[in-house]
């Protein structure tokens, strides 16, 4: 992985009185440096907090926005809310500092699609090696949407940012069910106990709203 050149520039060229953070692009290569992924949009603005939240939890000009090393941040915040990397957290430790760290700000954010980073994507990165003997490490995943989740309620955000997160929980268990499910080796004690934890976090009534969803888009992509 690398900065492109520019990087450093373009991230400072948003840095303005009012900016808690500087969001930018990113695009994702092979290790032969043939280029997989890229917005391929020009974007240059400045979006509020919750704004900051949707891209996060939904990425609309990306796929997925979650990395912090196309960001740059303000050391005040992140001295005064004593946010540091959660140490028991193996898989999303980046999305939930993040998280922290946006539940902690309080301006707006300068958001441009200007790639400043190079991701290169490999087989045998930590995402490449899930395998179908899903890991206590891996599960940590969840861990960190759920401490998320609860970052997000304590900060009395929005409605719809408190709904994303919970989402996210959700969307973590379906995923691993799938995983699961596509290897042939169910481990029935992880999924138990991973939907309870997900119910708690997100409650009965919300979880309950979601399966019946995602029950309905399954028998609608089936007709």
């Amino acid at each position: 992985d690398m900065l492109y050149s520019d990087a450093l520039s373009t991230m400072v060229d948003g840095v303005k009185d009012g900016i808690d953070m500087v969001l930018a692009g990113y695009d994702e290569v092979t290790v032969d440096d043939r280029t997989i992924y890229s917005a391929g949009i020009d974007i240059q603005k400045l979006i509020s907090r919750v704004e900051a939240f949707d891209i996060y939890f939904n990425g609309r000009d990306y796929k997925f926005q979650g990395y912090i090393w196309n960001r740059m941040f303000k050391r005040e915040i992140i001295k005064n809310a004593d946010i540091r990397f959660d140490e028991s957290i193996y898989y999303k430790e980046d999305g939930l500092f993040l998280v922290q760290y946006m539940c902690a700000m309080k301006g707006r954010v300068y958001y441009t699609t200007k790639p400043v980073y190079k991701y290169v994507i490999h087989q045998d990165s930590s995402m490449g090696q899930i395998s179908p003997n899903i890991s206590d490490r891996f599960m940590t995943n969840l861990d960190a949407r759920v401490k998320s989740l609860s970052m997000i309620r304590e900060s009395e955000l929005p409605k719809a940012v408190e709904k994303d997160a919970e989402k996210s929980v959700f969307s973590f268990l379906q995923w691993i069910k799938g995983l699961m499910t596509q290897s042939g080796s169910i481990q029935y004690n992880r999924l138990l106990n991973a939907t309870l934890v997900a119910v708690w976090s997100i409650g009965i009534v919300s979880f309950t709203g979601m399966v019946f969803k995602s029950l309905r888009a399954k028998l609608t992509n089936m007709s």
